[in-house]
Parts: C-alpha cells; sequence; structure tokens
C-alpha cells in the first residue's frame, strides 16, 4: 500500500532551500536594503527641512504680527543692553508664549535680579529655575531646525561657570554695521543706546529712557525704565522683499550644546575659543564674559563682505561649507576661532533665510557674500535677485 504521507513528506524535503540559495536571497535582500536606505534618509531630510522652513515663516508672521500690533514698528535687537532680553524673547507673545513671556519678566519670588523689562538674563537667574521652568522655555520649538536637534531638549545648560547657559537656537536675527557694503561690520554684541547709528541690518536698538549714571562696574550698565521700537517698517527702504532678516547659523558639531570657554590660551589644542559661545542662550542680548570682552550670547550675527568670494576680509569664512567647519579637531584649518562666526545649517549644501516679506529662501552654500551684505543692509538701493 501506498505511504502517501511519506511522499509528501519526501517532496516537501525536495522543495526545501539550499544554503547558498538561501545566501544569495539574503545577500539581494541586503543590496535592496542598502539602496532604499539613502532615499529614505533623503526623504527624512527633505521633511526635516521644510519643517525647519516652517519654523522661519513662523518667525517672519510673528514679526509682522509685532509690526501690525506696534503702529508699523519693527521688532528691536533688543530691550536694551546688556543682558536683556533679546528679538527672540521679544517676540514670545507672537508666537502663542505668551505665559513664557510674563515668566521671563515677571517669573515668581525668590529669582535673583531685577524683575520687568530690566530682567536681566544671566547664568545665576537661569540656574535658580526648576527643571519644569527650564523645559518651559526648551519647548520653544520654532526656535530649532529638526536636522540638527532631533529630539533635543532645547536647553544648553550646564555648571554655575557656564558662560550663559538657556534656551538654544538654530537661527540668529541679522544685523549691518555701516551703511559702507564694502568693508565695515559692527561687533554684534555693541547693542548700547548711543550705537544704534551705527546699525543698518532689520533690527536696530530700541529707544529707551534709563537711570543716567553707571551703576555696575565695568559696563555700562543701568537701569532701564522703559523702552519701545526706534524704528518703523519704513526703515526697510530697499523693500521687504530685498531684506533678509532671520538665517540659519552654523555651530560646529563639536560645540552644540556647548557654552563654556576652556581657556583662551592660542597654543592650547584643547582650546575652545569663542566657537564655544555659539550655543548659548538666546533670551540675553550682549553683555561679556570677561575674557576679552567677548558676548556671551549668540542671537545676532552681522554680515560684511568679503576680499574674495566666501572668505571673510581678515579671518575664516562668512557661511559653514560644512558641520564640522570650525571643530578643534583639525585645528588651523581654515579658521581662526578667535573672531570668526558664520552662516550656516546641517542641510545638505545650503542654508535657509527668512526674508522680509515673510518668504523663506534656501541659498547655496557657495553665494557670493557681497549678495548676502546687500541683502542685509536696508538702504544700500541694492535691488538684488536671490540664487
Amino acid at each position: 500500500m501506498i505511504d502517501y504521507r511519506k511522499k509528501m513528506v519526501n517532496r516537501l524535503a525536495n522543495r526545501a532551500f539550499t544554503l547558498v540559495e538561501l545566501l544569495v536571497v539574503i545577500a539581494i535582500i541586503g543590496m535592496l536594503i542598502a539602496l532604499l536606505l539613502p532615499a529614505v534618509q533623503a526623504a527624512r531630510e527633505a521633511a526635516r527641512r521644510m519643517q525647519c522652513s516652517n519654523h522661519l515663516k513662523q518667525m517672519g508672521l510673528a514679526v509682522h504680527n509685532f509690526i501690525a500690533a506696534n503702529s508699523d514698528s519693527v521688532p528691536p535687537t533688543t530691550m536694551s543692553y546688556p543682558h536683556r532680553m533679546s528679538v527672540f524673547g521679544i517676540l514670545y507673545p507672537y508666537i502663542e508664549r505668551q505665559s513664557l513671556y510674563d515668566f521671563a519678566l515677571i517669573g515668581r519670588a525668590g529669582l535673583p535680579g531685577n524683575a520687568g523689562i530690566d530682567r536681566r538674563f544671566v547664568p545665576a537667574w537661569w540656574n535658580a529655575l526648576t527643571d519644569q521652568e527650564k523645559s518651559g522655555f526648551g519647548s520653544v520649538s520654532i526656535y530649532r531646525c529638526p536636522t540638527r536637534r532631533s529630539g533635543s531638549s532645547g536647553i544648553t545648560d550646564g555648571p554655575m561657570g557656564t558662560s550663559n547657559p538657556g534656551p538654544n537656537s538654530d537661527y540668529i536675527a541679522l544685523v549691518s554695521g555701516s551703511g559702507n557694503t564694502a568693508t565695515v561690520f559692527q561687533w554684534w554684541g555693541n547693542m548700547q543706546d548711543d550705537q544704534a547709528s551705527n546699525h543698518f541690518g532689520p533690527f536696530r536698538h530700541p529707544v529707551v529712557r534709563r537711570t543716567p549714571q553707571v551703576i555696575v562696574q565695568g559696563g555700562g550698565d543701568y537701569q532701564l525704565h522703559e523702552w519701545k521700537p526706534r524704528d518703523s517698517i519704513s526703515w526697510w527702504s530697499d523693500g521687504t522683499s530685498n531684506q533678509m532678516v532671520f538665517v540659519e547659523k552654523h555651530i560646529p558639531s563639536d560645540f552644540l550644546n556647548e557654552c563654556l570657554r576652556v581657556t583662551s590660551e592660542a597654543s592650547d589644542p584643547n582650546k575652545r575659543g569663542r566657537f564655544s559661545l555659539i550655543d548659548c542662550s538666546y533670551l540675553g542680548s550682549g553683555g561679556t564674559t570677561g575674557q576679552g570682552g567677548e558676548s556671551d550670547e549668540r542671537p545676532f550675527y552681522s554680515v560684511y563682505n568679503s576680499t574674495s568670494n566666501g572668505n571673510a576680509n581678515y579671518a575664516g569664512k562668512v557661511i559653514a561649507i560644512s558641520p564640522d567647519y570650525g571643530n578643534f579637531k583639525q585645528p588651523n584649518v581654515d579658521i581662526n576661532p578667535w573672531w570668526t562666526y558664520a552662516i550656516g545649517s546641517y542641510h545638505t549644501g545650503v542654508f535657509q533665510t527668512l526674508i522680509g516679506d515673510g518668504a523663506v529662501r534656501a541659498i547655496t552654500n557657495v553665494v557670493n557674500t557681497t549678495l548676502l551684505t546687500q541683502l542685509t543692509v536696508v538702504d544700500d538701493g541694492n535691488a538684488v535677485a536671490l540664487p
């Protein structure tokens, strides 16, 4: 009698894959994954870049909402200098963060320093906050680009020695020194009352009422009683479509979430230099660390012209071409760490900028920097075509 079950088992056994066939199948699957992975990564980056663009658009809406709510006046760089609230905090109410704005200026009992518009955003103030209060500031995601900080807490924190901890940002407000687009830039921490006439970017120092005497050592600090925007929208006389307002800033990959200078010795191979201060709090408006007059915060950037395309006229580059630009893993390569900051992003080949009319444009990293200078000066008469 024929045993059909045994014949079926033998037939199924004969149909099984050999070891070679299994290896071939695995190799094919591996090749398909290798081919698809870059496409998946590219799609993810495209989505992150679009989200980054949307963040800049929201910042543009905040600027125009401020203008509409303040008699056609553009936001100032700061409430006052030094250490008072920067334009990023001033825009809180216009990005649906009124509660953070109120807390920043009023806070709660026990926080050090003056309150109200005279609040100084210094390390002692930040370190006195609870973890929950710090997280509230870190939750403002529109000031961060997900390409660089996906899953980030939004906070640069650290010990009491940290220069200026607080909420971090991937964007900078543009300022411009001197109407001469060929040579001069103004130190972007220089936001004192008497410096407004030296600035020709979209944002300038406000008109303030203060105590007449210097009351804090070594920095011209004073009690701030009142401020108001200095400029109406007519200040952007070249037209809103010819004005860069916010732009992505370069942060070397070694210095992400870092705000602490280790040493100022140029001969030290482990020096952090001024780049170590690039990812500090965006809340403050300036001030110094006491080391070479260096500004604690980096919410501003001045684009200035170059002797050759892409190279600053005394050090480094205006535009960083990669996240590794400025890292000290390769010291003394294409950078002067004491003087150079840069525009840049972690997007491949481009950085994004907010134009005054609310548009967001991606600009190639090899753009002629003269064009960028013209796009930051409000009244040079150049109606330039964006690349």
